[in-house]
């Protein structure tokens, strides 16, 4: 029987003012509480082609602050509100966050396409975000559910 405690990959690193952060891949429960707080950051991940991680990380930008706080912290292993209380500049802020979405993002399209399957089935099975939007009265996007 395996031991899943033994199951370790090696964070990447960077340096921000001399000090080495490590930086992990979003946990799975890291990536439903972020789709199903931010319903255009749950579309994003369903964009497919060359660009979709391009649209991954503008849909969290575009969410704000605290889309963007959320990962940072959940990336870095850090408790909620971590990064917002962190004296990081845009730049900081950025690298850690491309760092994050390259780890967690698998480069393998095949890979990718089947996970983003599972976990749309899954979030719609669980009454979450699904691919389609209807625009609401003030003329914003939201989620439909199918």
């Amino acid at each position: 029987m395996s031991n899943l405690s033994k199951l370790k990959r090696a964070p990447a690193t960077i340096t921000i003012e001399g000090d080495e952060i490590q930086v992990h891949a979003l946990r799975l429960g890291d990536i439903a509480s972020l789709l199903s707080k931010h319903p255009r950051v749950a579309l994003a991940f369903q964009a497919k082609g060359p660009d979709r991680g391009l649209a991954i990380v503008r849909a969290v930008l575009e969410a704000g602050a605290t889309a963007v706080c959320e990962v940072i912290d959940a990336g870095t292993r850090n408790k909620p509100g971590t990064a917002a209380s962190a004296d990081l500049d845009p730049l900081d802020e950025a690298d850690i966050l491309l760092s994050v979405f390259e780890r967690t993002l698998p480069s393998d399209e095949e890979r990718l396409e089947k996970f983003k399957a599972r976990l749309t089935d899954l979030m719609t099975r669980l009454g979450g975000p699904v691919a389609e939007t209807d625009r609401d009265s003030s003329g914003q996007s939201s989620p439909t559910s199918s």
